[in-house]
């Protein structure tokens, strides 16, 4: 499949690159023979291309020396609600853990971890506050809200985020 995107890439110029979901749940194991098997196959046709991983500000990344090459992209993510208060610990933490790499803050509209009910919008503020500080800051490379099936689920809060974009990120600059 990666080689595959890469191949696609070529036709695509919007294809950045990949991302492995769910990295550091233990669901799937990705030692470093695979890491570079999964990175040489999506650099293959592409070689721009960058292999992201999503990881969760909650788990221990310690013992990663020998895949690190072979992430390009940190995107990271506070799975409960609860725990947003610790996001800068957390964004701190992650920064430690993968040295040198761009780290990309993840935004859910819904609370998968706890409630599993619409993101509050307070909780919403506060982090995208926090990301904009640490984008300022240089701490932060980017941020992703994660939307597509959240949007129709939850029309408050995709419309806040919305609204809260195009108050703090106009594109008219």
């Amino acid at each position: 499949e990666a080689e595959q995107l890469s191949a696609l890439s070529l036709r695509y110029p919007n294809i950045a690159g990949a991302i492995i979901d769910d990295f550091d749940t233990g669901h799937e194991a990705f030692p470093a023979a695979k890491m570079r098997a999964l990175r040489d196959a999506l650099r293959s046709h592409n070689p721009a291309l960058k292999l992201h991983v999503v990881v969760y500000t909650e788990r221990k990344h310690e013992g990663l020396e020998d895949v690190l090459p072979f992430v390009d992209v940190v995107t990271m993510w506070v799975w409960k609600k609860c725990d947003l208060p610790e996001l800068d610990t957390g964004l701190q933490t992650i920064r430690r853990e993968f040295p040198g790499k761009p780290v990309y803050m993840g935004v859910f509209l819904h609370d998968y971890g706890e409630t599993k009910e619409a993101m509050p919008l307070e909780r919403l503020t506060f982090q995208l506050d926090r990301g904009r500080a640490h984008l300022a800051s240089g701490l932060l490379n980017g941020i992703i809200i994660l939307g597509v099936r959240e949007i129709a689920k939850h029309p408050e809060q995709a419309a806040f985020v919305k609204d809260y974009l195009a108050q703090h990120f106009p594109t008219d600059q």
